[in-house]
């Protein structure tokens, strides 16, 4: 085949390469790394408080700091979520629905309601005993000439809120307002929050697995570089991409743990817009490599459902033409989607990603029926043959794709189950630990699950050359395989074993000339062709003999029908394909000697 002049001596400069890639990554990022998860803080918020799950430690802390040029009374508040139905106290005014409404600050009025005393005048209302609770009253009068800190202790895991708004008192002319930023100081050292920095370590464990699985896959092509099949040359590609992919996805949270930048919005607190656009242009790139890696998997599980170069050595042109033009389509969309979700928010993009995302499930739809389609059909097809060795790969991948997508619908209940309370006031404090892994890390250990068991499955062995050229054939008196073919390049069933031992059975086969023919009618347990003793009369046996046919199916059919559908005991000459060298150059048959003495 074409693909054998490939040059495999590549291999193992690229991943030495991208192992320095990623170290030299590594090493820069742990250059600069940045302190505190950082949010900014002003009167002129919406939401008066922000959140965020924190990880414990020695020094663990959270700071408000206010800026200078804040001005008047400002109320702030730090506490622990478990204490947050203690903030407040219900007054004398109800809402449309019969409730009364809180009052949390409190004010003159409040102080005339009997919710608060005089002395907490411009501070929150506290309702009964609330341990986690630190609250204080910062009065800047005109105007701050300096920047003012207020820190609260983190001593335990868990999900911590500060509060801070102006309180108006119009009695002393001077309007309340301030700008600042709330540092969350958790255990580790970085900039994301508490419940996105598990996402580091799980990138970089990816980065790192993909990278050994690479340089396995590396060795085993290498070992059999003699023998690779067009399916194994698309799974190397395939293996550097996902190396680069989760490299640049580990970047990606790296950076961001490292850099003063606003986790939500992407933007540097700093106002460097270098930082910015490096924030962005990363995660641009991590989508589109995402949507690569993506319609790449898809293309080639198609294929390899049709049965390329296993069942059938090329796919018709029409067909491959509309699995590429399938495949082009789908990237496109992803690449279109992954830009989409970062220019515009649905809030603010309204239709426009809904024409990102249609297009995407569609071609995302057509992929998986497609894929199941053919991947049954070539199952059909290699069961009425009775190709029992080719069957098992596919029974095998079949088996995995179930189990696939068995995993994603139970996933997606929990998640459904999950996301349903995500309105509620307590969702956010009960999952900040494993939201994460709902929304990004399950769907990667599963892509990686799958793409293992694929992999090992069409994994490089020395047989793989006899598995795409040969059809394993029952002549005899078999009464099951009649005139059918039996599935595989040979007989042997034990197609997942060690590869030292498929190596050591070559040998002993040159060695004897022949090979053991399997007893109680079995086919023959050598790792290649079979060989044959001569019987004591000078012929070969021709009870559970089996044959193997290089060649085109549709030549073996047409040769099976001149017989009138019975076994033949005299030699069938097949069509040699002598470019894939001389394991595969004749067909083996039981009873040439006895035919050529007669003849």
């Amino acid at each position: 085949m074409a693909h054998a002049s490939h040059p495999r001596s590549r291999k193992p400069s690229l991943s030495l390469s991208l192992l320095v890639l990623y170290a030299s990554a590594l090493l820069a990022l742990l250059a600069h790394t940045a302190s505190a998860y950082q949010v900014p803080v002003s009167d002129a918020d919406a939401l008066r408080q922000t959140c965020s799950g924190m990880w414990a430690g020695k020094n663990t802390s959270i700071d408000l700091t206010f800026k200078p040029n804040s001005t008047g009374i400002i109320a702030t508040i730090f506490y622990e979520w478990s204490d947050f139905d203690r903030l407040g106290k219900d007054g004398p005014e109800k809402d449309v629905f019969g409730y009364s409404l809180k009052s949390y600050v409190c004010t003159p009025l409040a102080v005339r309601q009997s919710l608060c005393e005089d002395t907490d005048l411009g501070n929150f209302i506290v309702d009964g005993t609330a341990p986690s609770v630190q609250k204080q009253k910062m009065d800047f009068g005109t105007g701050n000439t300096q920047q003012e800190i207020i820190s609260y202790k983190v001593n335990s895991t868990g999900y911590y809120c500060v509060g801070a708004t102006a309180v108006p008192f119009t009695s002393r002319g001077v309007h309340a307002s301030f700008q600042g930023l709330v540092n969350f100081h958790n255990a580790f050292k970085g900039e994301l929050p508490g419940g996105e920095y598990p996402k580091v370590g799980f990138y970089f464990g990816l980065t790192s697995l993909y990278i050994l699985l690479g340089f396995g896959w590396g060795y085993l092509c290498i070992k059999h570089k003699a023998e690779l099949l067009p399916i194994q040359h698309f799974i190397s590609g395939l293996s550097v991409l996902l190396i680069i992919e989760q490299m640049i996805t580990w970047l990606y949270y790296s950076y961001l743990n490292s850099h003063v930048i606003e986790y939500w919005r992407l933007a540097s607190l700093n106002g460097n817009a270098g930082e910015t656009w490096t924030a962005r242009a990363l995660l641009v790139l991590e989508g589109l490599l995402d949507s690569t890696r993506n319609s790449a998997s898809f293309f080639l599980l198609l294929i390899v459902s049709m049965g390329y170069g296993i069942v059938r050595p090329q796919l018709e042109p029409r067909t491959m033409f509309m699995v590429k033009c399938l495949t082009a389509v789908h990237l496109i969309c992803g690449w279109l989607y992954s830009v989409g979700i970062v220019l515009l928010s649905i809030e603010a993009g309204g239709t426009w990603v809904f024409l990102f995302i249609f297009p995407l499930a569609f071609s995302l739809t057509t992929f998986m029926s497609w894929t199941l389609n053919s991947l049954n059909a070539t199952i059909a097809h290699l069961t009425a043959r009775k190709q029992s060795f080719k069957l098992a790969f596919f029974r095998r991948l079949w088996r995995i794709l179930v189990i696939a997508i068995v995993v994603i619908f139970a996933f997606f209940v929990l998640s459904t189950i999950s996301f349903s309370n995500a309105g509620t006031e307590n969702y956010p404090s009960e999952t900040w630990r494993y939201r994460w892994f709902l929304l990004d890390g399950w769907t990667s250990c599963l892509y990686l699950g799958v793409f293992v068991a694929i992999a090992w499955i069409f994994r490089p062995t020395g047989y793989n050359m006899r598995l795409s050229m040969s059809d394993e054939l029952a002549t005899g008196d078999d009464p099951e395989g009649g005139d059918m073919e039996l599935g595989g390049a040979y007989a042997g069933f034990e197609q997942h074993g060690d590869d030292s031992d498929d190596e050591d059975d070559g040998k002993k086969t040159k060695s004897t000339g022949g090979g053991a023919q399997a007893s109680n009618g079995g086919p023959s347990l050598t790792a290649g062709p079979p060989a044959y003793e001569a019987d004591p009369n000078g012929g070969v046996g021709e009870e559970s003999v089996v044959m193997f046919s290089v060649g085109d199916e549709e030549e073996e059919d047409q040769s099976m029908s001149s017989t009138g559908g019975r076994s033949s005991s005299r030699p069938v000459h097949r069509p040699t394909d002598t470019h894939h060298g001389n394991e595969s150059e004749e067909t083996l048959m039981a009873g040439t000697d006895k035919d050529s003495k007669q003849d």
